[in-house]
């Protein structure tokens, strides 16, 4: 099978390169191509002034992929691997470089979306509307964000319209499991003000949550709603005014668990989640050479779970943050940027009456860029946290790139320190939290190369990546609470292989190899595959015709019980055609070859999908 699907893979590029590949290209992308600007320096950076190792996917690729979820848009990016519990509305997590899930820092418009309760962010109700770009920052960063920060952040943009004048879209789609999707969107911009406001649903029959290797079959429905409003304006001449609001409800119906079986059918389990995350921020400039920001940001994370057949799937919980950060940017001609921050975070738990605890953090930061002509491009930063709970931690970090153009090289690297604070429950949960915890650590580095190939029409991009992570925290065997007791350490490399083999033709392919050891087990870590690559081919055979096919592997996988998981190969299929400028019908194949895998030992993955629909733009 493996064999086969490798050379459907290779056969499919070698038909799509024997099309007569026109000029014109589809409506997404014939556009005047735009600087990327990303959140690794806290302030607006492109790319070639980064030293962090940074992917971000545009808004083009969002619409390209017509994939509804973030958590699918996220899931062939290199040195991150997503796993779900089974079914669409499954828990829904993320791994970057070998890290623990709730090592990543999730933002939306740049405010905190992580859980107090876990410390981890479930993406399982996170729709793709309304999104403008989506940043992975991988490596620690908590001299600039804080907790959380161990393996990397994820900041998710949302959009406030682009271009001039009123536009707007809808699509509508179905499928496989009784899907279907619908979303309506619209963006108003006039000179210094402009706004984006969207809604999308999606309503799934679904199929069974827990695996049907073990007999299984019952289907978990799944329904989402997603709204998001964004307005930016100007003031005051050169002030700046941004106002972000996000809900999304998801309601799934779930399967229950046996200590003895795993996961297995359980028909009336079932979880609604309400999340809210709305910012306001403001930045006008104080002098030449002074800029002033504030922002102010709330989220709130409600999750009930009912089930008359199960007193352990019965819950209420609510999670709450709010935060102020007030940045003072500092342009002086010789030095670069030097930046300046505060920021105040009061974050609000309840689990199920077992734990009602408010917690307030202060944090200072202070990070300088260095960006002289014809020098290395320099950061450097540290950050001071005061937990009202565990206590207080410094991080540092710094990074460098530097472009040889006498060899035509790009160099980039990075080292910096990390930590995670003890979640809500590892505190207080009755029978498992400890308040003697201390924050989870790391430090960590890499260096990496990009290489220009074949006169620009290929590039290669090679970093290598280390870390360590002290204390972490699981649970004693001898007392059953939450201890500092395991260490990890984690090493690996990030290649990626860029190539525009003609007009209308091009190719990508990125592998990661994780190498990751248990200090106390000497065993590799669960569920963190020491290989991943992915092989991606997008073509324009004909005009305004986009057509797009990726193979993802992964092998070399353990569980919690150092049992082999699943070695699994998955190719998924898309195209797209502009019958008129506004009109465009699109089809989505998952799992083309139908590959049984499981990423979660127990828990179902889809069969061969499919998805069509239409979208029509103002």
């Amino acid at each position: 099978m493996k064999n086969k699907l490798f050379l459907a893979t290779i056969a499919s590029s070698v038909a799509f390169s024997s099309f007569a590949f026109a000029q014109e290209v589809n409506p997404e992308l014939d556009r005047e191509p735009v600087d990327l600007y990303i959140t690794a320096n806290r302030i607006p950076t492109s790319l070639d002034q980064t030293g962090s190792s940074v992917s971000v996917i545009t808004k083009e690729e969002i619409e390209r992929s017509n994939k509804t979820s973030v958590a699918d848009l996220i899931r062939e990016t290199a040195g991150l691997d997503v796993v779900r519990t089974g079914a669409p509305g499954g828990v829904t997590s993320v791994f970057i470089r070998g890290a623990e899930s709730d090592h990543t820092l999730i933002l939306i418009d740049g405010i905190r979306a992580n859980s107090n309760v876990t410390g981890s962010f479930d993406f399982s109700n996170l729709n793709a509307s309304n999104i403008e770009s989506i940043e992975i920052i991988r490596g620690p960063q908590s001299v600039l964000y804080g907790s959380e920060a161990i393996g990397g952040v994820i900041n998710i943009t949302t959009s406030a319209g682009s271009g001039q004048g009123v536009t707007g879209k809808a699509r509508l789609s179905g499928g496989s499991f009784g899907t279907q999707n619908y979303l309506a969107q619209v963006a108003v911009v006039e000179e210094a003000v402009s706004a984006s406001f969207s809604a999308a649903y999606s309503d799934s029959d679904g199929f069974s949550t827990a695996s049907e290797r073990n007999g299984n079959t019952e289907k978990d429905a799944y329904e989402n709603l997603a709204l998001n409003g964004k307005v930016s304006a100007g003031f005051l001449e050169e002030g700046r005014a941004e106002l972000s609001v996000r809900f999304v409800n998801g309601q799934a119906e779930l399967d229950g668990f046996d200590f003895t079986e795993g996961p297995v059918d359980d028909p009336n389990f079932e979880q609604d989640n309400d999340q809210l995350a709305g910012s306001l921020s403001l930045s006008h400039p104080i002098s030449e050479h002074f800029k002033a920001s504030v922002k102010l940001g709330a989220s709130r994370d409600n999750l009930e779970g009912t089930d008359p057949d199960s007193e352990f799937n019965n819950y209420d919980i609510e999670s709450q943050t709010e935060s102020i950060t007030t940045t003072l940017e500092v342009l002086p001609d010789w030095i670069g940027v030097l930046v300046l921050g505060h920021t105040f975070e009061s974050r609000k738990t309840d689990d199920n009456g077992n734990v009602d605890v408010s917690r307030d953090i202060n944090s200072f930061f202070i990070q300088e860029k260095f960006a002289l002509e014809d020098w290395p491009v320099i950061t450097a930063g540290v950050r001071y946290d005061d937990d009202s709970d565990f206590g207080d931690e410094t991080t540092f970090r710094t990074s460098l790139l530097y472009t040889c153009k006498e060899c035509d090289l790009t160099f980039r690297g990075s080292f910096g320190t990390g930590f995670k604070a003890p979640s809500a429950n590892e505190l207080f949960f009755p029978g498992f939290g400890n308040p003697d915890l201390e924050a989870e650590t790391s430090w960590g580095y890499d260096l990496g190369v990009e290489i220009p190939l074949v006169k620009d029409k290929a590039s290669l991009t090679l970093t290598w990546f280390q870390s360590e992570i002290d204390d972490l925290i699981t649970s004693d065997p001898e007392t059953f609470l939450a201890a500092n007791i395991d260490q990890a350490n984690i090493q690996g490399i990030e290649s990626a292989l860029s190539v525009d083999i003609c007009p209308g033709l091009n190719a990508g392919l990125h592998y990661t190899w994780t190498d990751t050891e248990d200090d106390a087990t000497g065993e590799q870590l669960a569920r963190r595959p020491k290989h991943r690559a992915r092989l991606s081919i997008n073509a324009n055979p004909i005009p305004k015709l986009d057509v797009g096919i990726s193979l993802l592997l992964v092998r070399d996988r353990i569980d919690t019980d150092l049992s082999d998981m699943d070695d699994y190969e998955r190719v998924d299929l898309r195209a797209s055609y502009w019958v008129t400028e506004n009109i465009k019908p699109f089809l989505r194949i998952d799992n083309l070859f139908d590959e049984d895998y499981e990423e979660l030992a127990g828990y179902e993955t889809t069969d061969i999908a499919a998805f069509g629909g239409v979208e029509f733009r103002l």
